[in-house]
């Protein structure tokens, strides 16, 4: 019996297979398609190049000579794997199957969690690789930011708007995700900030110009800190800040110059990765 297998990247190439599919005329027995082009090594996820060509085979050459180097390449040869069915019998035996049934979900959490260790400590300019590999059901709450936002307009007095510079009052304002939460999946404070309430619809999931906003978010929230801290109002959200490398009193101490190089190196691989997975750039 001769298997036959098809592997193609594209979506050129996959439309083909499966026309062959759907009209019954597919040699094939397994089928491995690759959405991007060239596979994930020219993906989105990865930096852009002048000449992708020659970077696609650099990227090949590299994969390759690090798994010659592998010195355990084959899973079955796996010695875990060859102690584990020797304690509960033959692959796909009995035990093994019952074992594997009944603790699924355990096995598959414990799975996920050391997958998503693996790539986040291989991408470190992705941020919650958890939460795009399972997308949280619902998102929580923005009561404690908004809170922390009232807070601050309430002592250091009204706020403008980085998009539209119009003048925002505590509650008269919709909070806004800098980079889109479909990007970043999370609801830190140091990519929260207050805006005009148009501004969510039509910005959307859209990236802001980095060039024109960038400046203006920093601006704002390096306010925001000095007037909480210097009002002693320092509420636990603040803690999202040490995700940045400093905490809320350090950036206080910063001028607004060597704040906002923290944030071009916080933003600009985020904005970078983002647009190479399709996000596009948005300006009111």
């Amino acid at each position: 019996f001769e298997v036959r297998i098809a592997v193609t990247s594209g979506l050129a190439g996959a439309r083909k297979l499966m026309e062959q599919v759907e009209k019954g005329e597919s040699p094939y027995h397994f089928i491995e398609v690759m959405g991007c082009p060239g596979g994930c090594i020219t993906g989105g996820g990865q930096p852009r190049s002048a000449d992708i060509e020659v970077t696609r085979q650099k990227r090949m050459e590299a994969l390759y000579k690090e798994d010659e180097g592998k010195k355990l390449r084959k899973s079955h040869e796996n010695p875990e794997l060859l102690a584990f069915y020797k304690e509960w019998g033959e692959p796909c035996g009995h035990a093994s199957h019952e074992y594997l049934h009944t603790h699924y979900k355990i096995l598959m959490d414990f799975t996920y969690w050391n997958l998503m260790q693996f790539l986040q400590v291989r991408n470190p300019n992705v941020p919650a690789i958890s939460s795009k590999l399972i997308r949280p059901e619902s998102r929580s709450s923005l009561a404690n930011q908004h809170r922390y936002w009232n807070k601050v307009i309430q002592i250091g007095g009204p706020v403008r708007c980085i998009y539209t510079g119009h003048e925002l009052h505590p509650s008269d304002y919709e909070l806004d995700h800098f980079i889109p939460w479909s990007f970043v999946s999370h609801d830190l404070l140091w990519n929260l900030i207050p805006a005009d309430g148009s501004i969510n619809s039509s910005k959307s999931n859209y990236l802001p110009d980095l060039d024109i906003y960038l400046p203006k978010l920093a601006k704002l929230q390096h306010h925001s800190l000095k007037v909480s801290i210097q009002a002693e109002y320092q509420p636990a959200i603040l803690e999202d800040f040490l995700s940045l490398g400093y905490t809320p009193k350090e950036f206080v101490l910063m001028n607004e110059e060597e704040f906002l190089d923290v944030y071009r190196r916080t933003f600009g691989p985020m904005h970078q990765i983002a647009l190479n997975m399709g996000f596009e750039t948005w300006k009111y």
